[in-house]
């Protein structure tokens, strides 16, 4: 998976999570038990895939 691909991926789960939140506030309630988990689902893929693109970034710099 390249750079790009990451970032995109990373935009959808962080789009994913943001939408759970805004729903919730725009009915103005907490996260159901369900959303909860699928937001720190979400959340976790969030830091995993930042975590996957600064690797890739370093080795694209140790290469360049």
């Amino acid at each position: 998976m390249n750079l790009l691909e990451l970032f995109f991926q990373r935009a959808q789960a962080q789009s994913s999570a943001t939408k759970l939140l805004d729903a919730a506030a725009e009915a103005k309630r907490d996260l159901t038990a369900t959303e909860q988990v699928e937001f720190e689902r979400l959340t976790g893929k969030v830091s995993t895939l930042d975590r996957q693109i600064e690797e890739r970034a370093a080795l694209a710099e140790v290469h360049q």
